[in-house]
């Protein structure tokens, strides 16, 4: 059940059904086709090995997320 910062559900079920099952659905932006739309922002918290590059854990992290399902995984911006 999707719920707000006060506990209550913000939708009806029905509607809230529809929307799990579209998140699953392929989607796009642009010409960038998504196998589904799932998008995961990471965090610059613990991305970076304080020189501003990524380390390693992060970047099994962000390989872990995108082999088990999401559609699209943005990265905090660090030194290349």
């Amino acid at each position: 059940m999707l719920v707000d910062f006060s506990g209550r559900c913000p939708v009806p079920p029905q509607q809230e059904k529809h929307m799990r099952q579209a998140l699953f659905q392929p989607g796009s932006i642009g010409r960038t086709e998504l196998k589904n739309r799932i998008i995961y922002s990471s965090m610059l918290l613990r991305s970076s090995d304080g020189r501003g590059h990524f380390s390693d854990a992060a970047v099994q992290s962000l390989l872990m997320r995108a082999e088990h399902g999401a559609g699209l995984i943005t990265v905090p911006g660090l030194v290349s």
